[in-house]
């Protein structure tokens, strides 16, 4: 799967993994660096926003896409890069405010942030993007097997959507909830592109095929959003069930 010879060795201080997923990754010589990030559009308070809600709520569910994904592969943050296509005062603020408090609720208030802001033009829409940084020491990665479940949890939401359902949202503390019940092959976050696209993701990465329950009771080309449910590989039957908002939708062969 990966060179096995010290990148040193070779001269090299970070090799790159090709990778279908959301995800930058590189291999170092002591362990992982994964790269992940969002962008956020015309959602906020700006007089041609389309989905009207506080920037600070925007800057929270546009960090917690890159906390999934980084998450996902068993990495942690390091850092944050918020890139604010608007002025500082009060939108900047107002979605620094917003990553912070996100950070501070799953357990990572002490990383650092780094930005930037619009102040020489001003600005009719609400935009920005995220990137966080992540590390780790070992990938949780490729690692579904033939006979493995696949499992859904949670459901695609979009737009006000997220906003009425957010307790049933995929977040970090989930993701680790999952991690802690049963083991996992693969976890992929699904976002705007929808669970099918990730089904075939799952497939180019793991070269093997998912054959779908039918009938299905979820729309697998519904947006999901921003990171808003997720699927997931395990050889358990029985541990992945006892959670809630956790279902079966197809099986690896």
């Amino acid at each position: 799967m990966y060179k096995t010879d010290p990148l040193e060795k070779r001269g090299v201080l970070f090799e790159p993994i090709q990778t279908e997923r959301d995800l930058t990754l590189y291999r170092t010589a002591e362990g992982y660096l994964v790269i992940a990030c969002d962008s956020s559009g015309s959602i906020g308070e700006k007089e041609t926003d389309r989905l009207r809600v506080a920037p600070s709520v925007s800057g929270r569910f546009a960090l917690r896409v890159c906390l999934n994904e980084i998450l996902s592969v068993g990495a942690l943050p390091l850092c944050v890069v918020s890139a604010v296509c608007n002025e500082w005062e009060p939108t900047g603020t107002a979605i620094f405010k917003g990553i912070k408090l996100e950070l501070d609720r799953y357990g990572f208030g002490d990383l650092p942030i780094n930005g930037s802001t619009e102040e020489n033009f001003p600005t009719a829409m609400t935009a920005f993007g995220i990137t966080v940084i992540g590390w780790a020491k070992t990938l949780h990665f490729r690692k579904t097997r033939s006979g493995d479940t696949l499992y859904l949890f949670g459901s695609p939401r979009v737009g006000q959507a997220v906003l009425e359902n957010e307790n049933t949202l995929l977040d970090p503390a989930a993701i680790q909830r999952l991690f802690q019940t049963c083991p996992i092959g693969d976890l992929l976050p699904c976002g705007s592109r929808g669970i099918r696209h990730e089904i075939a993701v799952l497939m180019k990465e793991t070269g093997l095929r998912i054959r779908l329950e039918r009938p299905l009771t979820i729309d697998i080309d519904r947006s999901a959003g921003p990171s808003t449910c997720a699927i997931f590989t395990s050889g358990d039957k029985v541990a992945p069930l006892t959670l809630p908002s956790v279902s079966i939708i197809g099986t690896v062969e």
